[in-house]
């Protein structure tokens, strides 16, 4: 498989950029690696034996959404895989919001277009043309207010030490399957800074 870089790149915390942000909370204690991580992906993204079908987001507007239904159908497959991916490995989550303030942690969120364009059709603009620094829109309080929609770089990353490897791992498989269903529709493909993507509506 074609590896890519790790969707973040990230370096220290750093201390509140302005006044107005809420403190952070202690690190998570570092990551333990489970006896076979192997095993427990290839389980993780294996078709099901008996067919997911859940529903659906409603959409945010009236009128067509950017693609047709079965493409978020199989979009949807491949983020819960990842999710479940996620269970099987239990990193741990400490509900910080240090992966959505990107100036704490010095990192950029990636995303292909097909996740940008899915978040369009199932947020109303409102919630993610307000201006955010460089902040993730959804994040407020410390909590992210899309979280049924969130792309592949959110779903992987966890700010616990000893986690980026198979957080990658993770990344750049989902990405592949990701990729090849931009592909099978004939979508093309186009992998550049979220809020970039999301930011281009208002412009």
């Amino acid at each position: 498989m074609e590896r890519v870089n790790p969707p973040r790149s990230r370096r220290q915390e750093r201390a509140p950029a302005e006044p107005g942000r809420l403190p952070l909370l202690p690190a998570p204690p570092p990551y333990r690696m489970p006896a076979d991580p192997g095993a427990l992906l290839a389980a993780a993204f294996a078709e099901p034996a008996v067919p997911e079908q859940p529903p659906s987001p409603p959409p945010a507007r009236p009128g067509p959404l950017r693609h047709p239904p079965e493409v978020y159908r199989e979009l949807e497959a491949i983020y819960r895989g990842v999710d479940r991916a996620i269970a099987a490995l239990g990193p741990r989550c400490e509900r910080r919001g240090l992966c959505c303030d990107f100036d704490r942690v010095d990192h950029v969120l990636y995303a292909s277009q097909l996740e940008i364009d899915y978040v369009r059709d199932h947020v109303p603009p409102a919630r993610y043309l307000l201006p955010s620094g460089n902040a993730c829109p959804f994040l407020h309080q410390g909590q992210c207010t899309a979280r049924a929609v969130r792309m592949l770089g959110c779903r992987t990353y966890f700010c616990q030490q000893g986690w980026e490897a198979l957080g990658a791992e993770i990344y750049e498989r989902a990405l592949g399957r990701l990729k090849a269903l931009a592909a099978r529709h004939g979508l093309g493909w186009r992998y550049a800074p979220a809020l970039e993507l999301l930011r281009e509506e208002s412009s």
